[in-house]
């Protein structure tokens, strides 16, 4: 049910803890029900709403089915206020509930998934459906598209309890029905909407243009601090602080085709300038201050980034060519070939063993 078998791209993530580290593995979507079955009564597994084409990040989305709402439990009628609190929203009753013993996981289940060039819609709605929970102190994750739920018959280390259902109302909503419903609640106006698509679309270019140059862009490593700071000035509103690190430590990653752990040094500094004050509308590092919300600022990535003419054409990257604030990225699948970050991903069996 989260993940339909309709044959789309891109892999479901398992993630598994250990005491101080985490191994992760990656299966197809039509081989969740399997799997989950063969973790019944394993301990800290973990399976992604969404599939990506490598790492789980923004920048390797491939399609999501699912959107979530994770709460701690509080008081013993923690889930019945919840879901009267969102009802009083318009928000529809969830598809299934998760409850790990110490946190309940809403999940709503669409009929057709958000792609990958829709990311920006998926922020919206799961923007929307944490701060209508506000109040019941909702999971900051609830904003990442990397979401990972625990697996139903899998151990909660903390509790020593499994993982259960405590509600299984099983509705699928038709995605148009549950956009609506959610969105309403949030009340954007039509200034915000248009600058969220105006930075998702810078993103797709970048990809686009990225994934275009993949061979040639080790021979500008001058280059690489500036890629950094344009993906992380067009990623930071659709990324927690957490997940926009690990977004540009996978994009230094390729960049230099190495390791984080090889390269953290070179790049940490910056990385966490973007970070802390990117949402803010300006990025400070080595004493220049750059303004990210300027109109020139994209004038600035083509010059920097030294995109021609031919490349504008081709890639169709009207944002970055100043020729429209509208992508027509935004309205087409992304068939990137290339996932960003190395990939650590571990053998099924191994990751399956009763101690990893």
């Amino acid at each position: 049910m989260f993940h339909p078998r309709d044959g789309q791209a891109g892999n479901l993530v398992l993630h598994r803890r250990r005491q101080k580290s985490y191994v992760q593995t990656q299966i197809s979507t039509i081989d969740l029900a399997k799997i989950s079955r063969q973790a019944c009564g394993l301990e800290e597994i973990y399976f992604s709403t969404a599939a990506f084409s490598g790492q789980p990040l923004l920048l390797n989305f491939s399609h999501s089915n699912c959107l979530h709402l994770q709460v701690p439990k509080v008081e013993w009628n923690t889930y019945i206020l919840l879901t009267l609190r969102l009802e009083n929203k318009g928000i529809p009753l969830p598809t299934a509930t998760v409850f790990d013993g110490e946190k309940y996981t809403l999940l709503w289940i669409l009929e057709t998934p958000i792609k990958n060039h829709e990311f920006y819609i998926y922020t919206l709605l799961q923007q929307a459906l944490h701060e209508a929970a506000i109040g019941f102190n909702p999971e900051k994750c609830n904003l990442d598209i990397a979401f990972l739920v625990r697996m139903v018959g899998s151990v909660n280390r903390n509790t020593r309890k499994h993982v259960g259902l405590v509600n299984d109302y099983g509705k699928v909503y038709s995605r148009s029905y549950l956009e609506g419903a959610i969105l309403k609640s949030k009340q954007l106006t039509a200034i915000e909407v248009l600058n969220l698509q105006t930075q998702a679309g810078i993103t797709l270019e970048l990809m686009s243009l990225i994934g275009d140059r993949w061979f040639s862009t080790a021979q500008n490593p001058e280059l690489f601090y500036d890629w950094l700071i344009f993906f992380g000035s067009s990623l930071c509103n659709f990324c927690t602080p957490e997940q926009l690190f690990k977004e540009l430590c996978a994009i230094a990653e390729s960049l230099e085709a190495n390791q984080w752990k090889k390269i953290c040094e070179k790049y940490l500094v910056l990385i966490k300038s973007i970070i802390e004050t990117a949402r803010l509308g300006y990025i400070n590092f080595e004493g220049i201050h750059l303004s990210i919300n300027e109109p020139n600022w994209r004038d600035m990535i083509k010059g920097k980034l030294a995109i021609t003419s031919a490349e504008q054409e081709h890639l169709g990257l009207q944002v970055l060519g100043n020729q429209s604030s509208i992508s027509p990225h935004l309205h087409r699948i992304n068939k990137s070939v290339h996932p960003i970050g190395t990939t650590e991903f571990v053998p099924l069996g191994r990751f399956l063993l009763q101690k990893v």
